[in-house]
């Protein structure tokens, strides 16, 4: 029938025809469109993010607290690099009660952007949650969703408008939960209790073992060999440059000892007098932290100075390069032998450099 009207000229029953048959005409419906998204784009926004924000932030208060009564949640913190690297049970931690302020000025920073605190979107919710706050306003206003996505002028200020309710959410959140609170919740923790405890007992009984060990360091270095100072040691020291003579004349007294000992700071010049003494006839042993040459019925030993047994006695001692006491890597060892080696006569050949050093030394 409409079609015989449009074909007879009656234009206006044809149209007439179809409204009755379709509710709405195309122009009705163009119309209603339009003032819709009108009168959304008119919408005050603010009352429906009061409404999000006042459902949700008790169960994102319920979801903190929660966390941070969990093991894993104070395992994380209580450990080096808590969030990047997997806790294979190092102990203890560094997360004490001293050091509980400080952290936790950085773990609020981060509290409520972190991926298991505040479960409101998927994915990066440092740069995400005003999606989710537009979703929640989809579902407040009915047929918005189609109008807030779009990249106009009308997305951006819904965009926008959803930037600002998640700085809103996340300053009540810093508020509700300032340092001192999360201190107070972490210290309910259970775990956090029991590893504090652990804590504290290990470190009273590393500082009483520390203390312990102090208490028994002589003052004076010199006190920490009491059975060198005991003995009646007379030392000579060869004082002089190179190549004139000193080493010579101290391994000719160590050919007539019964038990002696040549000092050394090197494997070779050690190997050279254990050859030296061989070739003499002398039976010797040559003891290196590289190497070991023993002889059947030396009473001779032949050592780099770190090698020196200091509890064991000898005739005579010669403590070759010792201006090396003066080296701040090995200056301990010559200092250690002077101070300690159980030798009756102790023969010291340095270069001149060290001669102040060594009088005090032996004056000491």
């Amino acid at each position: 029938m409409m079609s015989e009207d449009f074909n007879n000229g009656k234009e206006i029953t044809a149209l007439s025809r179809y409204v009755k048959r379709n509710g709405v005409s195309p122009f009705e419906r163009e119309r209603s469109e339009k003032t819709k998204e009108t009168s959304i784009k008119n919408l005050d926004f603010e009352k429906y993010l009061d409404e999000i924000l006042n459902d949700n932030i008790a169960n994102f208060e319920h979801e903190i607290a929660r966390t941070i009564s969990e093991k894993d949640f104070i395992v994380s913190l209580c450990y080096a690099n808590y969030y990047d690297k997997e806790v294979v049970g190092a102990y203890p931690p560094h997360f004490t009660k001293e050091k509980i302020g400080k952290e936790l000025t950085e773990v609020r920073d981060d509290f409520f952007e972190m991926r298991f605190l505040v479960p409101i979107a998927k994915g990066d919710y440092k740069f995400k949650t005003h999606l989710w706050f537009r979703d929640r306003l989809d579902e407040k206003i009915q047929n918005l969703a189609e109008y807030s996505h779009k990249r106009d002028s009308f997305g951006n200020k819904i965009t926008h408008i959803c930037c600002v309710a998640q700085d809103n959410l996340f300053a009540q959140l810093k508020e509700r939960f300032p340092r001192e609170r999360l201190k107070e919740l972490i210290a309910q923790n259970s775990t956090y209790t029991a590893d504090l405890e652990k804590y504290k007992k290990k470190a009273e009984k590393k500082n009483a073992d520390r203390q312990t060990v102090l208490n028994r360091i002589p003052e004076h270095y010199r006190d920490s060999f009491p059975e060198a100072r005991m003995m009646h040691r007379k030392f000579v020291l060869h004082i002089g440059p190179t190549n004139s003579g000193k080493t010579h004349d101290t391994i000719e007294k160590l050919k007539s000892s019964l038990r002696g000992i040549y000092l050394a700071p090197l494997r070779l010049l050690a190997f050279e007098q254990y050859e030296t003494l061989t070739e003499a006839g002398v039976p010797c042993n040559m003891i290196t932290g590289e190497e070991r040459i023993l002889t059947d019925g030396a009473c001779i030993q032949s050592s780099t100075i770190e090698m020196l047994p200091l509890n064991k006695r000898f005739d005579v001692a010669v403590i070759d390069e010792a201006q090396l006491i003066n080296d701040i890597n090995r200056g301990g060892a010559w200092c250690s032998a002077m101070y300690g080696v159980l030798a009756y006569e102790v023969h010291v050949c340095a270069a001149p450099e060290a001669e102040d050093i060594l009088k005090q030394i032996v004056k000491d």
